[in-house]
């Protein structure tokens, strides 16, 4: 089955074949709406329990060059070359998701993409509603702040 997804003036964005996304993209849109989403200026991703992307934000877009089709219902740990599959993003995501942190937040010095040192502080808060549990994950590069301190 093919979904088809349309901006407020009824011009399709997107067809997607599958039930799954739909229904956490319907779960979104309720929770989140996407220009919402797009408001929010640092980087973020919307993730289910499982560290699975559901959504994410124009400024997430822009930084790391994604487009829905290629990222959403991917695991965030296996996107872009692997590079959120880090330790200190595991144990984030577990002290939200397993351990029922309402928020948590980490600090992280690494070559991201093999690129320069960045330090990039993520953001975890987990959001229930009705039999859900959402996970918005916020990402600010602070390598600018960190060389400046």
């Amino acid at each position: 089955m093919e979904i088809t997804s349309m901006d407020i003036r009824g011009n399709t964005l997107l067809a997607r074949p599958n039930s799954v996304l739909s229904q956490a993209n319907d779960y979104i849109g309720h929770a989140f709406p996407k220009d919402t989403l797009d408001n929010i200026l640092h980087p973020l991703l919307v993730l289910d329990e499982n560290a699975k992307i559901c959504s994410f934000n124009q400024a997430y877009s822009s930084k790391c060059g994604s487009t829905e089709v290629s990222i959403v219902t991917e695991s965030l740990y296996d996107v872009h070359q692997g590079q959120w599959n880090i330790p200190e993003l595991h144990t984030l995501l577990y002290d939200v998701i397993v351990q029922g942190h309402h928020y948590a937040i980490v600090k992280v010095s690494s070559k991201f993409l093999g690129i320069d040192l960045k330090t990039i502080v993520f953001y975890a808060r987990q959001i229930k509603r009705h039999d859900s549990t959402m996970i918005l994950l916020s990402i600010e590069d602070a390598t600018a702040y960190n060389e400046a301190v």
